[in-house]
């Protein structure tokens, strides 16, 4: 019996159909992954689960073995951020067990691999990773029958996602359903995939790289059939024009217009997603070499030691991605790095003359919040009022929000306007620090294609496996003080996991 019924489910927001007609059930046994591009409505559709929202039409019906439904916002609410990491888990064992099983809560933490020194510490005190963690374990220690993820990855460092990974597949016992745009994660913990696109929902018992396939193949022999269909009613159309001039007396020529009218009626619908382009244009590097550091000590802001760089050659079109444990200095590399081309005169860091160094940083600090993005990308770069427009556009933001405040955008719609601004100012080197981090699948994969299909050089430093596995053409892993070149990312994954189990005994 379904524990959550969704039957012909219809809702909008003005003229805006958000769903239009969608059911399904959520099963005992579900590991469910709900994905689609950013407004889509996703959000939209888990607070119509939860209550929050009223459909315009249709049913949303909770089976009798339904008793509770847990949800994983994406903030931390304002009043636990004034109470202790175990306070807050312990509070949500149920009141009547609390007395004799408050050592779950211990045990919670544990499994969620929080350190002991962070159990007594205020939640306000904790990294958004340590929050994250903390409101899925306390959810799970109140016994639901169900639970609701909102990106249960946001915040958090590869460790601690493979922390999250191992308590999904041993702790967690319940079904569920997840909004979550890691697709790595998506297809070790989940079951099935519901994918929401232009108001409907295509449903696959599969995790998300073998449901997108399917779907993109289906997408593609739906394009033939309608090219079919197309060229079909031009040939159709021309031959009744044809009967017409030849013999303006007889009407042979309309029951070809039915056909015409027939195939029009039952054309086959071909998707097609909105216009939103990542581009990064990249001038051409002679030389071969971009990039030489030696003897180069990467070390935090007060001056502590982190790690060195003996030797590292960056040729044209290397993409290198930087691995390490979370504190082990990769950002403070980035950043050496970036400053290194600032001064320009620095000895163990040398930039071939050519590069034209493009930096993501990612909590995008570098653009101003108070400007419109029309107004930031004309003032940035040499496009007229026009082409602005026509790229903003392009890169999928709206004609009526053109005038909108970067400090207004989301941070998925500020990290568009970031490559596009990139685009823009001709960089061909780049230092990406977590660049998907925001961006929904689609746009993850447009910056993947487009880091891939040209000559382009770039480091960066990402927690997203499947970004990683598909755009590095080199790997580093810093390991015992130092940056060493590793064969593939398994290697650090490996050694990780190892880690991780270490500190779980």
């Amino acid at each position: 019996m379904s524990l959550v019924s969704i039957d012909n489910a219809f809702f909008s927001f003005g003229d805006k159909v958000i769903l239009g007609g969608v059911s399904f059930n959520i099963n005992p046994g579900d590991k469910i992954g709900l994905v689609g591009d950013n407004g889509t409505g996703k959000s939209t559709l888990l607070k119509i689960l939860m209550g929050g929202l009223e459909l315009d039409k249709g049913t949303v019906a909770r089976g009798k073995a339904l008793r509770k439904i847990g949800y994983i916002e994406q903030d931390i609410p304002k009043d636990l951020e004034d109470r202790t990491l175990r306070e807050v888990l312990a509070d949500a064992i149920p009141a009547e067990e609390r007395n004799y099983n408050a050592w779950k809560a211990d045990v919670a933490l544990e499994n969620i691999g929080a350190p002991a020194d962070h159990w007594d510490k205020k939640i306000s005190e904790l990294s958004g990773g340590w929050r994250r963690l903390a409101l899925i374990a306390r959810t799970n220690l109140d016994d639901p029958d169900l639970i609701i993820f909102d990106e249960p990855t946001n915040y958090l460092d590869l460790e601690k996602i493979l922390h999250l990974e191992n308590w999904f597949r041993t702790n967690l016992n319940c079904p569920y359903l997840m909004v979550s745009h890691d697709r790595q994660f998506l297809d070790n913990v989940t079951n099935r995939t519901l994918t929401l696109r232009a108001g409907d929902i295509i449903d696959h018992k599969l995790p998300y790289s073998k449901s997108r396939e399917i779907i993109l193949k289906q997408d593609i022999l739906d394009a033939e059939k309608r090219q079919e269909q197309a060229n079909e009613i031009k040939r159709l159309e021309r031959t009744a024009k044809q009967m017409l001039v030849w013999d303006k007396f007889t009407s042979r020529h309309k029951p070809i217009l039915t056909r015409v009218e027939r195939i029009k009626d039952n054309l086959t619908d071909a998707y097609k997603g909105k216009t939103r382009d990542i581009n990064l244009r990249q001038e051409q590097i002679r030389p071969n070499v971009v990039l030489r550091i030696h003897n180069c000590d990467i070390k935090t802001p007060d001056g502590k030691h982190l790690f060195r760089i003996d030797d590292l050659y960056v040729s044209k079109g290397d993409k290198i991605v930087i691995l390490g444990k979370n504190g082990s200095g990769k950002t403070q590399c980035l950043k050496a790095l970036v400053a290194a081309f600032g001064a320009k005169d620095g000895n163990s860091t040398k930039f071939n003359p050519q590069v034209n160094l493009g930096y993501f940083d990612q909590n995008m600090d570098s653009l101003d919040a108070g400007m419109t993005i029309s107004d930031h990308l004309q003032m940035t770069t040499d496009l007229s009022n026009q082409g602005v427009a026509t790229a903003l556009i392009k890169a999928g933001f709206p004609y009526k929000e053109l005038d909108k405040k970067i400090g207004a955008l989301s941070f998925g719609e500020r990290a568009r306007y970031f490559f596009l601004l990139l685009h823009h100012l001709n960089k061909n080197f780049f230092i990406l620090d977590e660049p998907t981090n925001h961006l929904d699948i689609d746009g993850q994969e447009k910056l993947e294609d487009e880091l891939l299909d040209n000559d382009g050089t770039c480091i960066f430093v990402s927690h997203d496996r499947h970004f990683v596995q598909s755009v590095a053409t080199r790997i580093m892993m810093i390991a015992r003080g130092k940056l060493v070149e590793i064969d593939s990312p398994e290697v650090f994954y490996k050694t990780l996991e190892n880690y991780i189990a270490l500190l779980d005994k």
